[in-house]
């Protein structure tokens, strides 16, 4: 019997979108595991692993490649970083605001 060796494949916030992909993998035939925060009450801290069998990596690279949406996490940069700014702003005037109510 043949050893199973898992390694990592990919790491996700969104257990749905984990799901998803573990879905991908399995309709191929390609054995895999998710690890972490997957079906928490409290979906903070940490993400999401998917490993494959070791002997599988290239495939599950090349099926996962083939997505529409291969460039998601160039695309939830690209929505985070407004947020970000805007949180940064807003604190900035409420410390302003803070420290002006003290003087």
């Amino acid at each position: 019997m043949a050893s199973v060796r898992l390694v990592p494949l990919v790491w996700v916030t969104d257990p749905f979108e984990a799901k998803v992909l573990a879905a991908r993998l399995g309709a191929e035939g390609i054995v895999w595991q998710l690890r972490g925060n997957l079906d928490s009450l409290y979906p903070v801290g940490g993400g999401i692993e998917l490993l494959v069998d070791e002997s599988d990596l290239a495939d599950a690279r090349e099926l996962l490649s083939l997505a529409p949406d291969d460039d998601r996490a160039a695309t939830t940069t690209r929505r985070t970083w407004p947020v970000i700014v805007l949180a940064l702003v807003v604190l900035v005037i409420v410390s302003w605001a803070r420290l002006a109510s003290l003087v």
